[in-house]
């Protein structure tokens, strides 16, 4: 048998979900929101480390691009 699709393990995959959502009590869909939410929230705070660092990293960058252009500019001059 050949690998099967991305577009259809990820549909099998949701109507899983769906599947466990609706069978779920209503204790069940309580926790897993709050899971859900408190997922969302660490997913969240990893992006916007994630893009300071980013942003951080490229500024340290510029920094020594520029440091390291007016190195050369003196030695040429």
């Amino acid at each position: 048998m050949g690998e099967q699709d991305p577009f259809e393990a990820r549909a099998a995959h949701a109507k899983q979900v769906v599947d466990r959502i609706r069978s779920a009590t209503p204790e069940e869909r309580a926790a897993n929101l709050e899971a859900g939410i408190h997922d969302m929230a660490e997913d969240l705070y990893s992006r916007l480390r994630l893009e300071h660092d980013i942003q951080m990293y490229n500024a340290r960058r510029q920094r020594l691009a520029a440091t390291a252009t007016s190195h050369l500019v003196d030695r040429v001059q």
